[in-house]
């Protein structure tokens, strides 16, 4: 029996929603898509949140990455409102998620603070 491989993906809302309104929403998308079957199929799991951020990681097997990614796409509501997801990363590790997503926080804090300087 063959391990059966997965990839994390890391989805932010733009304008910023909760994580899990973002998850319900993607679920949603992928089962209108692909159907019941197709969902747990794909074994689409919400692994972490970072509500702070609007950003949601999940794990999928690999052979349906290219449906979640599809599913993403197709949705451009949140709450009744027009929204964009964004894919932040796809990796193998979740390991690589969270170091990309501390990164693009890193950067945001920098860009923050020096605006603030600037001000000064």
């Amino acid at each position: 029996m063959t391990r059966r491989k997965e990839r994390y993906v890391a989805i932010a809302s733009d304008p910023q929603a909760s994580p899990s309104k973002l998850a319900n929403v993607i679920i949603s998308a992928y089962k209108d898509l692909f159907g019941v079957l197709g969902l747990a199929s794909a074994r689409l799991k919400l692994v972490k949140t970072y509500p702070d951020m609007g950003v949601a990681i999940f794990k999928c097997a690999l052979e349906h990455l290219p449906r979640l990614l599809l599913a993403v796409s197709t949705v451009t509501e949140l709450n009744g409102e027009p929204a964009a997801l964004r894919i932040i990363i796809v990796s193998g590790t979740i390991r690589k998620v969270k170091e990309e997503i501390r990164g693009a926080l890193d950067l945001l804090h920098r860009r923050l603070n020096s605006r603030r300087i600037s001000r000064l």
